[in-house]
């Protein structure tokens, strides 16, 4: 949940902090908004959770911000391109973490020879 969270206060250029609080500025609570549909379509946490973690005290917060989000994609394109590319960025980071840490675990040799199999396959390889 903090990941998805994370990525939202990337895109948005939002604090963390802020999105965490109870507030009525309509922008973070766009973005809010947004970590709800997401969490819950995920089901990354149960609505209760997800509703404490931007500072309010019952599910009634994302269960609300889920149905408001899924009747405003049925018009605004905008709010549909934002999703889409913090649902992207989310979706692609968590995997490079995944294998970011299956990598660290393996030995110069394993790599090796993943690497000579990629290029094999006529694959292009990077260094990082």
């Amino acid at each position: 949940m903090e990941e998805l969270l994370q990525v939202i206060s990337d895109y948005s250029r939002i604090p963390m902090d802020e999105l965490r609080e109870k507030t009525r500025v309509q922008r973070i609570i766009y973005y809010q908004f947004i970590f709800c549909y997401l969490a819950l379509d995920q089901k990354i946490a149960s609505a209760p959770d997800i509703s404490r973690k931007l500072g309010r005290f019952d599910h009634s917060f994302a269960r609300r911000s889920r149905r408001k989000i899924k009747e405003w994609l049925s018009y605004d394109k905008n709010l549909a391109r934002d999703i889409q590319a913090i649902e992207s960025t989310y979706y692609y980071r968590d995997r490079a973490l995944i294998v970011r840490d299956l990598i660290g675990q393996m030995t110069w040799q394993q790599l090796s020879e993943i690497i000579d199999y990629a290029k094999s396959m006529g694959l292009e390889t990077k260094a990082f």
